[in-house]
């Protein structure tokens, strides 16, 4: 699994849409890992 770092500026997000954007981040990278070949859905 690859690392991913995410910034966004100071205060723009609060707990939780901080856990919402991970949550999406990794079924992304999950999705995109899982097929090999295809169309690939983001959140």
């Amino acid at each position: 699994m690859p690392f991913v770092n995410i910034k966004t500026p100071e205060g723009a997000l609060n707990r939780a849409q901080k856990q919402e954007v991970v949550h999406c981040f990794t079924n992304m990278i999950a999705s995109i890992f899982q097929r090999p070949q295809g169309r690939t859905q983001w959140c």
